[in-house]
């Protein structure tokens, strides 16, 4: 990634004010030609890439790969939860009824790509450790799952959503910033069997 000059050396280059390279700074940010990363300065954007909805696996995404010589999973956390929306609203399940929520970041080349918010009910999986929440979310399933998973059909819903502190946090963007936002409830038959939701960037992909 390209760090651009300070906003001190800018001024003393074209001779402008401060002001003035603050506000292109903020245009060329709000166009998605530059970023800023809180504490260290502004840097150029790569060019948007496409996200294809038939691969939302990053490792098995062939473009990904070419771009990044080196993708990694950061585990943020795996826990119990009881009593979400999520598994009431979209999982059908009762609030008492206890579902695993894993969160996890996963990088390119020390980037962030791509943060992920995954509900895995109790019931439909053995047990699961945050030590195997590493791999994809394909081999977490393979492993785990306690039913039929060759009978899966998908629910996909894109959205264009701003990022919250958290997420922004985790994908090191201003908050406020536009992301691509994929939510993925899986089917075995008229049953919902997990919940997903992957958060990109907006700047990074179309």
């Amino acid at each position: 990634e390209q760090m651009i000059p300070t906003e001190r050396e800018l001024t003393d280059e074209f001779g402008v004010t401060r002001n003035t390279v603050r506000r292109a700074i903020d245009e060329l940010i709000s166009d998605g030609y530059l970023y800023r990363k809180p504490g260290s300065g502004a840097f150029v954007c790569s060019q948007p890439i496409p996200r294809s909805m038939q691969r939302l696996s990053i490792n098995r995404d062939r473009e990904m790969h070419k771009r990044y010589k080196k993708i990694t999973v950061h585990v943020l956390n795996l826990e119990v939860v009881t009593g979400t929306d999520i598994q009431t609203d979209i999982l059908g399940l009762k609030s008492s009824a206890k579902v695993y929520h894993l969160q996890r970041v996963q990088y390119g080349d020390g980037k962030p790509i791509v943060y992920e918010s995954i509900y895995l009910p109790f019931m439909y999986f053995s047990k699961i450790t945050k030590e195997e929440c590493g791999v994809s979310v394909e081999e977490i399933i393979a492993k785990h799952a306690q039913f039929d998973t060759s009978r899966r059909r998908r629910k996909i819903v894109v959205e264009a959503k701003e990022s919250t502190k958290n997420t922004s946090s985790y994908l090191e963007v201003p908050i406020r910033t536009a992301l691509l936002k994929l939510k993925i409830t899986v089917f075995v038959g008229k049953v919902p069997y997990y919940y997903g939701s992957a958060s990109y960037p907006g700047h990074s992909y179309t």
